[in-house]
This record gives structure tokens, C-alpha cells and sequence, in this order.
């Protein structure tokens, strides 16, 4: 154990005082609460660095401390080791000014440990958290710095000690198994309705979307591997006019695949996961294909990580609390919810975006998860017919969809090569 990771243990076994930032990311703040509460017979008082109530319309930290408030309250409801208070810093930055607000408020809490995740705040907020630990050199050795590194995954920890500050990145991740997407996206201040979902771990899962993947799972190589003509034809159906028959046609398309043993049972499921649409059955095919080809593909990448990934969850609807009562935000195709709080927002495009919308989704994202959500579009189109391009009647809204991403700098996933791009977009934390 290097003197960092002891330092960083001994900091949450002794903690007293968390001091944390008002941030629209409040997932950040969020998840170091997750892994105090386990202590056994440990009180801990929360203190909030946030600003001083008035118009701005960049920064809304009243907003963002209700989202927090709301989630904490809720999960630590009766629970008599946790407390909290505001430190209301003003907006116009002076240090000497916010040290003595922090003053004020700590004075009687001195002899106490702290943790100050300084995550979530600006510059001046570290600058002013350092600034008071070095005034106060007799006490320093209370107080411990943090910082979650979102790429890695890790924490950086810093302290004062000999008239110096040391910092340095410890092994111990900052992640939680108890987190969920609810949570997570009322920390942002939306309420959510998910249609369906699955833990990583399997044993975990009830109800049959663990089967229905499985079976799109097993159809998935005969598909993209075996029978590429059917392929095309599945996704030229979307230009199919609208009639009654469009269902029975494509299961014709699905029942030509050349099957064999448990494959017939699982396009009987498929079937069944489309019986209830009539028109652009593809779009929803595409949506549980590549829930199926996520599904394994972090099955496989959490083998030697197995704390890596929490949940994958389709067609999600988020609401926007608003003073007339729900307001729907949007529908998110698929979510894939790392136990870091991060999330990967897939947008499954079997048709026609513009880049408007493609940048939109990059909004979307970053509003439900700041920083820590990333958006990505899953075309049908294979790696090489993206590369190499693809001539067809039917694939032209396709290929129209895949350009506007890339012009608006979504990054485009294919079901072929997924395993592999999940690994890339992960690998300075694997």
C-alpha cells in the first residue's frame, strides 16, 4: 500500500466533516457519500460549498443542491448519521473572503477530519480550500483533498504536510454497486420511466429481457456473419409503405435466415418482442440487436473487472419536473450505466437524422450526466460499409444518418466492431 492509499484509507475510516461543490454533476458528490455510509457507528456531517442566491444564468446551484437534496434525503431518510449545511460563497471570487465564510462556519470544528472533494468546484475553490488548510498548519494534518478522475476512473488525493502539498492517484476506485440510472438522473433533476433493464451480473436479473437478449444474441452472427442479403433486406423494410401486412413480411424475412436447433426458438422471441408494431419494425429490431451485442460485449470486457459496468437499460423515458406537472425531455434508446455514476447514451438510427438532432443528443447527454455522459449512435451499416461505403435504394436515409453524425462529432459505433470501440472509449479505465 503506497502512502497515498494509506493516507486515503485512514481519511474515510476518520472522517468527520465532507465538504463537497454545489455542480450541475452532482453524481461526483454524490458517490463519496455511497462509500462513507458504510462505516459502521460513524456520524458525518455534509457541508456544501455553494453560492450566494441570485441570477445567473450559466450557473444554477440552487437548482443543482435540490437535485442533491432530494436524492440523499430520500436514500438516507431516518438515517441519524448524516447531517448537512451551506457555506453560501459569494459569486464575485476574493479569497480572503471565502476563506472567512469557511471560517465561520467551521471554526468549532477544527479538531474534526475532513474530506474535501473539490471534484465539482472552479479553480478558486481548490485555490481557497488549500489556502485555508496551509493557514491553519496545526490542524492540517485533518484535512485530506480529492479529486475523482473521470478517465481513469481513480482518485487523486492530496494533503499538507512539512509546509508542502503532496498529491498523488490511489488504486481504490470511487465506484458503487448500489447506484442506479433513477438516482443518477434525479441528481440531474429528471425523473425517469425505464421500459426495460439488466443488471451485468445475471444474478441480479428477474423477468424475461435477460432471455429476449439472449435469443437476439444467438441471431445476431447469423445475421451479420452468414446472411448479409437478409440483412439488407431487413433494413430496406423501413422504407416499406405503411400496411397492415409489414409485420408478417418481415417475419418472413426472419423465418429465410438458414436456422438450426435453439435459433428457431429464438426468432419465435424475436417475433414476439415485434408482434405489437406494425410499421418500421426494423428501428425496433436494431434496438434490441444492439442492447444484445452491448450485453455481451460488456460481459466479456467486466471478465477481468468484474466492478466495472452496473446496467444496461432500453427505451427510457425522462421527464423534466416542470410547474404544470411532467414534462417529457426525451426517450433514450439504450443506457449503459457504469458503477462510476458515467453513462453511455445510445441513439440506435435505422433512418434519417439531421445534425441537429445528432448535436442534439450530444445535449441530452451532457444534461442528464454533465461530463460523465457520453453519447454515441449504433448504425446498422458494418465498419466496412461505412468505410468503404455502401450502394442501395434502401440505405440511403442510413447513410445520410451516419454523415450528420459525423459532421456533428457523434461518434458512430457498428454492431460488428462494438466490443471493440466499448474497449477504446474505456481503456485509460480497464
Amino acid at each position: 500500500m503506497t502512502d497515498f492509499e494509506n493516507r486515503w484509507r485512514q481519511a474515510q475510516e476518520k472522517c468527520d466533516v465532507y465538504v463537497m461543490c454545489s455542480t450541475l454533476n452532482q453524481i461526483v458528490n454524490y458517490l463519496p457519500v455511497e462509500n462513507l455510509k458504510n462505516r459502521e457507528n460513524k456520524s458525518l456531517e455534509i457541508i456544501n460549498l455553494t453560492y450566494e442566491d441570485g441570477e445567473n444564468k450559466r450557473f444554477s446551484n440552487k437548482m443543482w443542491d435540490e437535485n442533491f437534496s432530494s436524492v440523499y434525503h430520500h436514500r438516507y431518510e431516518e438515517r441519524p448519521w448524516i447531517d448537512s449545511d451551506d457555506i453560501k460563497l459569494p459569486r464575485r471570487f476574493k479569497c480572503e473572503d471565502y476563506i472567512r465564510k469557511i471560517e465561520n462556519c467551521i471554526e468549532d470544528k477544527k479538531n474534526k477530519n475532513f474530506i474535501w472533494n473539490v471534484t465539482g468546484g472552479q479553480r478558486n475553490i481548490l485555490f481557497t480550500a488549500m489556502k485555508y488548510i496551509e493557514d491553519n498548519a496545526d490542524t492540517s494534518s485533518n484535512h485530506t483533498v480529492m479529486y475523482l478522475e473521470g478517465n481513469t476512473q481513480k482518485i487523486t488525493v492530496g494533503y499538507y504536510d512539512t509546509n508542502e502539498w503532496k498529491f498523488g492517484a490511489v488504486n481504490n476506485s470511487y465506484r458503487s454497486d448500489t447506484i442506479d440510472l433513477h438516482n443518477l438522473f434525479r441528481l440531474a433533476g429528471y425523473e425517469t420511466d425505464i421500459s426495460d433493464a439488466v443488471f451485468i451480473h445475471e444474478g441480479k436479473n428477474e423477468g424475461d429481457f435477460l432471455n429476449l437478449l439472449k435469443a437476439y444474441s444467438n441471431f445476431y452472427s447469423k445475421l451479420y456473419e452468414v446472411n448479409e442479403e437478409v440483412r439488407k433486406k431487413l433494413i430496406e423494410s423501413n422504407k416499406w409503405n405503411k400496411k397492415e401486412n409489414n409485420a408478417n413480411e418481415f417475419f418472413k424475412l426472419l423465418d429465410g435466415i438458414n436456422h438450426k436447433g435453439k435459433v428457431t426458438d429464438d426468432i419465435e422471441i424475436i417475433k414476439e418482442s415485434l408482434n405489437n408494431r406494425s410499421n418500421y419494425l426494423f428501428g425496433y429490431f436494431l434496438e434490441y440487436m444492439a442492447a444484445a451485442v452491448i450485453w455481451n460485449a460488456v460481459q466479456e470486457i467486466s471478465k477481468p473487472d468484474a466492478d466495472f459496468f452496473q446496467s444496461l437499460s432500453h427505451s427510457v423515458k425522462v421527464y423534466k419536473n416542470d410547474w404544470n406537472g411532467k414534462e417529457k425531455f426525451c426517450e433514450l434508446d439504450l443506457v449503459l450505466l457504469l458503477r462510476s455514476g458515467q453513462t453511455v447514451v445510445f441513439e440506435c438510427k435505422s433512418g434519417f437524422m439531421s445534425a441537429e438532432n445528432a448535436k442534439s443528443r450530444e445535449y441530452t447527454a451532457y444534461a442528464l450526466g454533465g461530463v460523465y455522459g457520453k453519447p454515441i449512435l449504433i448504425t446498422p451499416l458494418s465498419k466496412r460499409e461505412a468505410v468503404e461505403g455502401v450502394k442501395s435504394d434502401g440505405y440511403e436515409n442510413i447513410i445520410k444518418a451516419y454523415s450528420s453524425a459525423r459532421r456533428a462529432g457523434l461518434e458512430v459505433f457498428h454492431l460488428d466492431t462494438l466490443k471493440e470501440d466499448l474497449k477504446d472509449l474505456f481503456k485509460d479505465a480497464l
